[in-house]
């Protein structure tokens, strides 16, 4: 495969692959157009069929495949329909002769313009938008003017947990997601492990299900937007207790997360939201990106975390009450502050044993003049699964989202507005 533009797939240009054996006329002269009319399109080259719908699985955009055909050649046309069916993708033979066909549709190449290709990009990008969720086209560095992360009323809230510990992270997911689970009388909760490192299934003694994060993703991009994710269910031990919670256990296969893209975490996360009130990702807190760093690599091996930490309606942080906790966490609100506006909330879970009320005011007045931006508070006794700590998160959580929805909307018109009242912390 050659690639004409060095742009990449994860960059959000729109992509038009040419299937053609050599370089054509129509293919050369569309170079020149697109290039002189500046347009955000990576153009792509590749010899075949197989070639063109392993890159196209690969972008992360709208999609346009643009096939040359032999003069007067029709059989092929409904071969070529069927490998792109339930993909997004528009698909046009490009062909001297143009005569009716039933199954595609065909165009000249002096017909071929720079303007006729945008067009598809868009239809195509019409089409992805029709089937899932748009994540990243609801958060914007203007927050005066719109609603970061803002929930439409056919989805739930998705919620990252942020977290380094591999001890930690899952616990205070599956405190949270049990807490969620209880707490709301009309809908449903789910916990993803989406760590490149999973520890969910260690912390439940168990090993990864059937659906795990990898399985996911991959059913995810020919799914029916009508039809819910089956998920497996774990019983997790809470006390005296046995609660069910739908769970997606963490992918142990490295060469998947190399391979993943913005376009299958972006379905897999809306395909979640739109079947369960409170999506609930676990992963590291792995911020950095091509603007810190320099590397294109590190910013695509931190696609979830910077994902979660740039349109998740809430993210949780956690902090241990020590000089190095404390660090940690202040570097790690640094990144989210220029990844989150200030109207998209990020709650923080101070872990430590019990202090009085008085003592964890003056903690949260010290962390508050530390914090590089402004969050909220809540507190966990001690890294456990437990009741109390379950609704206490739960609480702060719930609690953070509907203020955020209230405040934006000027109502309560969200999956949150069933959901019982906890004492706010």
């Amino acid at each position: 495969m050659t690639l004409i533009n060095s742009s990449t797939s994860n960059s959000g240009r729109a992509l038009v692959v040419c299937v053609c054996r050599g370089t054509t006329n129509w293919q050369r002269d569309l170079t020149a157009a697109i290039h002189n009319a500046a347009m955000p399109i990576e153009l792509a080259r590749v010899a075949d069929l197989d070639d063109a719908i392993a890159t196209v699985d690969r972008a992360s955009g709208a999609s346009v495949v643009l096939v040359d055909a032999p003069t007067g050649v029709h059989s092929k046309d409904a071969f070529v329909v069927e490998r792109f069916r339930d993909r997004t993708t528009v698909v046009r033979i490009v062909s001297t002769v143009v005569e009716d066909s039933a199954d595609l549709i065909r165009i000249s190449p002096k017909d071929l313009t720079a303007e006729y290709v945008w067009r598809l990009c868009i239809e195509s990008s019409r089409s992805r938008s029709s089937q899932h969720i748009d994540l990243r086209g609801s958060s914007t560095s203007d927050a005066t003017t719109t609603q970061p992360g803002a929930l439409e009323l056919e989805r739930g809230a998705l919620i990252g947990i942020v977290d380094d510990d591999d001890r930690r992270r899952p616990l205070l997911a599956l405190n949270l997601g049990v807490g969620l689970s209880e707490i709301s009388t009309t809908g449903s909760c789910v916990m993803v492990d989406s760590a490149r490192f999973p520890t969910a299934h260690l912390t439940l003694g168990c090993a990864t299900g059937e659906t795990d994060f990898r399985r996911l993703c991959e059913d995810a991009r020919f799914a029916s937007p009508k039809v819910s994710p089956q998920i497996d269910s774990y019983t997790i031990p809470f006390g005296r207790r046995q609660v069910q919670l739908p769970i997606v256990t963490g992918s142990t296969q490295q060469s998947f997360w190399n391979a993943l893209t913005a376009d299958a975490a972006d379905r897999a996360m809306s395909w979640l939201c739109r079947s369960f009130n409170y999506s609930i990702f676990a992963c590291e807190a792995n911020l950095l990106g091509r603007r810190e760093t320099g590397s294109l690599d590190i910013e695509e091996r931190n696609l979830i975390s910077r994902t979660l930490a740039q349109y998740a309606d809430l993210v949780c942080v956690a902090v241990q009450p020590d000089a190095i906790g404390v660090k940690r966490w202040m570097n790690q609100l640094e990144t989210l502050k220029s990844l989150r506006s200030e109207a998209q909330p990020i709650v923080t879970i101070v872990v430590e044993r019990q202090r009085s009320p008085i003592a964890r005011a003056q903690l949260v007045r010290t962390l508050n003049e530390l914090a590089p931006r402004p969050s909220t508070y809540g507190f966990m006794d001690s890294c456990a699964l437990g009741r109390r700590n379950s609704q206490r998160i739960a609480g702060i959580v719930s609690g953070t989202l509907r203020d955020t929805w209230e405040r934006r909307a000027g109502s309560t018109n969200s999956p949150l507005a069933e959901t019982e009242p906890l004492q706010r912390l």
